[in-house]
């Protein structure tokens, strides 16, 4: 839900506005009866633009690019989801028959040096 307030208040008052809005809240800024902007909370997810503030620079920072998907693909436009899990389930899957061709080879070493 979100909060109207007037452009005044939200100027004079904008530390109580930014402890609110860190808090999850929302407002619809109003200057001369009509709706102005909306304030709302950032997105956790988006990616955040350079700035110099400290807090904010150690935001960015811990976000990494592991991986460009769109780097990858010929077209430079990524890949699509369901196309990214199922390469992802094959290749778990994989690992998994590695892991347990690995054990069963292990226990029969194993199981030969006990007898």
């Amino acid at each position: 839900m979100s909060d109207i307030i007037g452009l005044k208040e939200f100027r004079v008052n904008l530390p109580k506005y930014e402890r609110l809005l860190k808090e999850g809240r929302s407002f619809t800024v109003v200057k001369r009866s009509r709706p102005a902007f909306r304030v709302v909370p950032p997105d956790p997810w988006e990616v955040l633009p350079v700035v110099d503030s400290t807090e904010e620079r150690e935001v960015r920072e811990a976000w990494e690019t592991l991986l460009d998907f769109r780097k990858l693909m010929p077209d430079g436009k990524g890949i699509e989801a369901g196309h990214l899990i199922e390469i992802l389930e094959e290749i778990k899957s994989e690992e998994r028959k590695r892991d347990h061709a690995s054990r069963q080879k292990i226990s029969s070493k194993t199981a030969g040096a006990v007898a």
